[in-house]
């Protein structure tokens, strides 16, 4: 602690009595959350819920703890919190950037690719920051615009066949634009790649000839693993 634990360590006294310290303003579960972060032990045999755990660690710097410096990988808190990250991303993240742990804020990012940004709010907003909040920002546009640039352009034309001449192959090219148009326009940072499979196939299932859909698949595939090493969280 950088201030004796708030001014309260260490006790001394002339009198060889029991002295008390009673803390009117913290909660015996936040202090018994702090208590255990701070000595690198595990609290979820007490099962506190994650409004404790973040008003617990909201209470570090008062009594001169850093949550950046305690809140590290492979600590029991760490796992607790990524755990909880699972259902509650958006409140995580948020304790991520007011206290700029970013070595949380990473994994607990990828989950909130499906956050839809219009609905964060001004304590959202408050409560992570804004060097967070930006980086949130910016996750979910480099993802959209990834995806915009992999969409194109559309397969190349094969050598014509009896069948599939160079003007028949303009369906082709005509179905690629109305798919990539759609996808622009619904574009979702979340996307999954077997969405974008599913949506390239309905889009053309009036398409017939084999050179033309195994041109397709080719473009799909090259889209799917490109889109599949995108990176899904912060850096």
């Amino acid at each position: 602690s950088t201030n004796s634990f708030n001014s309260l360590l260490p006790i001394t006294s002339t009198c060889k009595i029991e002295r008390f310290v009673i803390l009117y303003q913290v909660h015996s579960s936040e202090l018994n959350i702090l208590l255990h972060v701070l000595y690198d032990l595990d609290c979820t045999q007490y099962n506190p819920p994650l409004s404790s755990i973040l008003s617990s660690i909201d209470l570090f710097p008062q009594f001169g703890l850093s949550p950046k410096a305690l809140i590290k990988p492979k600590t029991p808190v760490y796992e607790i919190l990524l755990s909880q990250a699972s259902l509650h991303p958006l409140e995580v993240y948020c304790l991520c950037g007011r206290h700029d742990i970013h070595e949380l804020a990473i994994p607990v990012s990828s989950r909130l690719l499906s956050l839809a940004l219009s609905t964060l709010t001004d304590n959202h907003a408050e409560r992570m920051g804004s060097v967070y909040l930006a980086r949130l920002f910016k996750l979910h546009r480099t993802r959209v615009e990834t995806l915009l640039r992999l969409l194109l352009p559309a397969p190349s034309l094969h050598n014509p066949t009896s069948k599939c001449g160079f003007e028949q192959q303009k369906a082709l090219g005509a179905a690629w634009t109305m798919t990539t148009a759609y996808l622009s326009w619904s574009a979702k940072p979340d996307i999954s790649t077997s969405t974008i499979r599913v949506v390239f196939h309905a889009m053309m299932k009036h398409i017939m000839c084999p050179e033309c859909l195994k041109g397709r698949d080719e473009r799909v595939n090259k889209i799917i693993v490109n889109w599949s090493i995108t990176k899904v969280r912060l850096v």
